[in-house]
C-alpha cells in the first residue's frame, strides 16, 4: 500500500556509517509527501520528502553549502535503511538505518 508506514508517527533517528546521528520530525502532507526538520549535532535543517510504498526519499536543507539527500527502503521487518550524500558534495556519502521498526498502517 502507498504510503504505508508511519514516519511521522514521532521523531526517529537515522544512524550514518560516518558518525552521525539525525532526529527527523515529520509531518505528512498528503499520503505520499512529507515535511519537517532534521537535527544533528546542533544543526537543523529542513526536510521536504515522499513515502510511496516501500521506499523514501527525503532531502534536507542544512545550510546554502549543504543539501543532503537520503534514499531508503523499509526491510520486511519495518525499519527503514539506505544512502545518503550531500547534492553538493557528492563525495560526502554514508549508508543509514533505524533501529526502531515503523507500524505499517492504512492511508
Amino acid at each position: 500500500m502507498a504510503g504505508a508506514y508511519d514516519v511521522e508517527r514521532e521523531p526517529w533517528v537515522a544512524y550514518q556509517t560516518n558518525g552521525y546521528a539525525v532526529t527527523f520530525t515529520l509531518q505528512r502532507r498528503d499520503v505520499f509527501l512529507l515535511t519537517g526538520t532534521a537535527r544533528y549535532n546542533g544543526a537543523e535543517g529542513q526536510v521536504s520528502g515522499r513515502v510511496q510504498g516501500d521506499r523514501i526519499v527525503m532531502t534536507v536543507s542544512w545550510n546554502p553549502d549543504s543539501v543532503g539527500e537520503y534514499n531508503g527502503s523499509f526491510g520486511v521487518d519495518g525499519r527503514l535503511s539506505g544512502h545518503c550524500f550531500d547534492q553538493r558534495h557528492p563525495e560526502s556519502q554514508a549508508t543509514w538505518y533505524t533501529p526502531t521498526p515503523f507500524t505499517a498502517v492504512g492511508y
